[in-house]
């Protein structure tokens, strides 16, 4: 409980889906839910999230880097 009253946990992958889709000011979680993730998650699984995590970010940049000279051939012919 907080100030009185009982925390009402959302699904993580609620909270992924919705902060994948649009910039927030609101937090996604309660900061006391950092505990509760802290305790279950390993770092085993922090480490795959963060190679994925930047997977992903090397293809995204690799294929804009990969636009950006398509556009520049195009412009030089």
């Amino acid at each position: 409980m907080r100030n009185g009253r009982a925390h009402k946990r959302k699904p993580l992958s609620t909270i992924l889906h919705r902060h994948n889709r649009h910039y927030s000011n609101e937090p996604p979680f309660d900061a006391s839910m950092f505990v509760h993730f802290r305790e279950r998650i390993s770092k085993d699984l922090v480490n795959k999230v963060n190679l994925c995590m930047v997977k992903t970010i090397r293809e995204q940049m690799e294929d804009e880097q990969e636009k950006n000279h398509q556009r520049r051939l195009k412009k030089s012919r």
